[in-house]
């Protein structure tokens, strides 16, 4: 039993700061896009915007470290695996994001 959670218990930080930075986000949606507070009219564009700082963040941060989060291992991939893993990770994580701006202009959430 112990080998189990050495082996996936290591994905737990991971995954609660997944849920943090998921929790907060759609607080701070929720300021920019709500009808009574900010009103921004574009979220597919302030979607477009956080990827790009995203992106950023991730390379700088996988150039600085690539031991410990795979740097090396991306560098010698080649483009058609990159694509293959990468790109449809992508569309989804971005759909998954803007679909979620868009919808906080329809509706409410309540804290």
């Amino acid at each position: 039993m112990r080998g189990f959670y050495q082996r996936h218990c290591v994905y737990l930080p991971a995954i609660a700061g997944w849920f943090v930075c998921s929790a907060a986000l759609t607080a701070f949606n929720k300021v920019v896009f709500g009808a009574n507070r900010g009103a921004f009219p574009c979220p597919l564009l302030f979607t477009s915007c956080h990827f790009l700082i995203q992106w950023t963040f991730s390379y700088s941060v996988s150039s600085l470290f690539p031991d410990f989060f795979g740097g090396a291992v991306v560098k010698n991939m080649s483009w058609k695996t990159y694509l293959g893993i990468s790109l449809p990770c992508g569309i989804i994580t971005a759909a998954d994001i803007g679909m979620s701006n868009l919808s906080l202009v329809r509706i409410t959430i309540t804290f």
